[in-house]
């Protein structure tokens, strides 16, 4: 008897951590395997009760029926299913979000089935990557909440431990300066440059050295002052150009230790990505996230709406596993580099960072202490990290070993 036949689909209301309520899926393979996922919900709105309970009877009677006795090896032809069953219920208006904890629940009891880890099942089991690389941390410092100037573009000030020789180290680095900055050491300036120098000076005061060790990412999230006319960061100044846009970013580059930039320009303005990563492109992180976050765009479609040269890989919250994973082989097929985005994927605890190792990403968005998930996926690697070590001592260090330098733009 296949042991990885589906036996049982389940579905319940639980508390998320946002203090609403979500759906839990729950998959039984036959001789006792399990896998269990969340669905992310839109953020838009609070999802009803109603709505809420609509999906559970759905998964409950419909979904159970259907997957019943399928192999859950063969993800993309259950994935398929999950498809066509959320198609045939447009009334079930958070079908598309439970599709996609039904799929990974299905991996994570594929996973169980081997009895392996989900990093070690997706990388030296299905042979999706070695699995003995740490994705190396951008770690997220903070995000102003105002614009109190013209000049002020940066939603996300980030940093990049480019220098450290191992995961621990990164994160070690990565903490020094987070901390420099939130015991108020370094006032926060009132515009983008006075940061930058802020940001330089912390770095330094750590014993650090700005771009040999230690870079800085800045994300723009220019879709949210695009205009048609151009951008327009606040309504009282005047929209500035792509031209002027892209022109800004390279002064910065050449001034400051920046080395990543994400999301530069709106998602419909391919120009400016073409422009400015003819311009640094061989030496800074251009990072496009919209085609992967967004259900505007099909899966897959990153060739036509990501002209940078890395993009954010998030488990989209609609997708399925054979779909995120599709569209991350063609990001790869054309030589893109990947940023790891774990909030997002469900499963338990810290799999975002299994997802990573499993997948061969080299790199990792994360968030400093005070972030309870995001430590998680901290500690995670550590654990995984000597797992590792413990496999193949003589080769792997215990502190965990991250991707070479010259794998980025920067190097």
């Amino acid at each position: 008897m296949n042991k990885s036949k589906i036996k049982s689909v389940k579905a319940r209301t639980i508390w998320a951590a946002n203090g609403y309520q979500t759906v839990e899926v729950e998959i039984g393979l036959r001789y006792g395997a399990q896998g269990r996922a969340r669905s992310r919900l839109p953020t838009i709105h609070v999802p009803r009760t109603t709505d809420l309970k609509l999906c559970v009877d759905w998964i409950n009677r419909d979904v159970n029926r259907a997957l019943k006795g399928l192999s859950a090896e063969v993800q993309e032809t259950v994935d398929s299913r999950l498809g066509e069953l959320s198609a045939l219920r447009q009334d079930v208006s958070l079908s598309p979000y439970a599709v996609n904890a039904l799929s990974k629940a299905i991996l994570a009891a594929m996973a169980d089935t081997e009895k392996l880890p989900l990093w070690q099942y997706l990388g030296s089991f299905l042979g999706h990557s070695d699995g003995e690389i740490l994705p190396l941390p951008n770690l997220g410092l903070w995000s102003p909440k105002e614009v109190p100037h013209n000049d002020t573009y940066v939603h996300e000030f980030s940093i990049i431990p480019a220098g450290a020789g191992s995961f621990a180290e990164a994160l070690q680095w990565a903490q020094q300066v987070a901390h420099k900055i939130a015991d108020g050491d370094f006032a926060r300036g009132r515009s983008d440059e006075e940061n930058l120098q802020m940001l330089c000076r912390a770095i330094e005061t750590t014993g650090l050295r700005p771009h040999e060790d230690m870079g800085i990412s800045i994300n723009i999230a220019a879709s949210r002052f695009a205009e048609n006319s151009g951008y327009r960061p606040q309504r009282t100044a005047p929209a500035i150009s792509t031209d002027l846009l892209s022109g800004q970013l390279v002064d910065w580059v050449s001034s400051y230790p920046i080395i990543a930039i994400e999301n530069p320009f709106a998602a419909d303005d391919p120009e400016g990505f073409t422009k400015l990563n003819w311009a640094i492109g061989k030496r800074v992180q251009i990072i496009a996230s919209q085609p992967l976050m967004s259900v505007a765009y099909p899966v897959g479609d990153v060739s036509a709406n990501t002209v940078g040269n890395a993009l954010v890989f998030d488990c989209n919250p609609t997708h399925t596993v054979s779909q995120v994973r599709a569209a991350k082989e063609t990001a790869e097929e054309l030589s893109l580099g990947l940023v790891s985005s774990p909030g997002s994927d469900g499963l338990a605890a810290a799999s975002g960072i299994q997802f990573a190792v499993g997948w061969g990403i080299n790199q990792i968005q994360l968030k400093p202490l005070a972030y309870a998930n995001h430590i998680r996926s901290w500690n995670e690697g550590l654990r995984i990290a000597e797992t590792l070590a413990a496999l193949d001592p003589d080769r792997l260090p215990a502190d965990g070993n991250l991707p070479e330098r010259s794998n980025f733009p920067w190097g």
